[in-house]
């Protein structure tokens, strides 16, 4: 069934999936929280990431007739993955739908400390196991660290290293977070690169159209040994291979 975009479509589709889910995150949790309390303690997530994330994220997909393709080097390993910080580029809201697919299901976002006080949204988020890290300078420092302890325990971080979306699908420049935080953790970075998620809704527009994502996940890039001081060369290193998908893409789509 071809589904026709507009934002009451949009709407009414996200508006109540929203409060649905964060609904059902907030009368999961306590039951997570009761029968696996130790696997809370260790940072581990129960039943409500599986219902309450992944249930989200395909009915997202699904509801507005988005499909997801994956390829490049590392696409049959992608969610076997532990203890990587996946870097992505920024093209459209799709792309949190998109990666809470393809990615393991143990995989947070990061997020400012100040979303988890707003009602229900903010809780929900953090019982799906949303990071909230606190900027201020005091106790930045505490909470990165709890973050990479979690990440050589097994967890991976997402980060999407533009910061914001990009209008018009080009790489924006990037913020040097994930890549100090890597350097830090000495954990690998996965580069994976999002093609036309713009067309399914690009930035300031809030119709989702039907269509298909591209990604491309690649290999592993070992950060064993390296010193922040290299956290320039590791960014420009996921940025070219970023920029080669992209521009690769869209030869490709001009010739056939």
């Amino acid at each position: 069934m071809k589904i026709r975009p507009s934002i009451a479509y949009s709407l009414i589709v996200t508006v109540p999936s929203i409060l649905f889910f964060s609904s059902l995150a907030v009368i999961l949790y306590p039951l997570d929280w009761i029968f696996l309390r130790k696997r809370q303690l260790q940072g581990k997530w129960g039943a409500t990431v599986t219902v309450v994330k992944l249930g989200w994220g395909y009915w997202m997909l699904w509801a507005h007739g988005i499909k997801v393709k994956v390829s490049g080097p590392a696409a049959q390993d992608l969610k076997k993955m532990k203890g990587v910080i996946f870097v992505l580029n920024h093209q459209s809201v799709t792309d949190i739908m998109t990666v809470i697919k393809i990615l393991p299901k143990a995989s947070s976002f990061i997020s400012k400390k100040e979303l988890r006080s707003v009602p229900v949204f903010g809780w929900a988020m953090k019982v799906v196991g949303t990071l909230f890290v606190d900027r201020s300078r005091r106790t930045q420092n505490q909470a990165l660290s709890e973050v990479n302890d979690l990440m050589r325990d097994g967890f991976n971080i997402i980060i999407f290293a533009e910061g914001t979306r990009s209008p018009d699908g080009k790489l924006l420049p990037f913020k040097r977070g994930a890549f100090v935080m890597a350097i830090e953790a000495q954990v690998p970075v996965v580069p994976v690169t999002i093609l036309d998620s713009r067309l399914c809704c690009p930035k300031g527009q809030l119709a989702i159209a039907p269509g298909t994502i591209h990604v491309i996940a690649d290999n592993p890039i070992s950060t064993k040994g390296l010193k922040i001081e290299d956290r320039h060369q590791l960014s420009d290193q996921v940025r070219h291979i970023m920029l080669k998908h992209l521009e690769k893409f869209e030869e490709n789509r001009e010739t056939s």
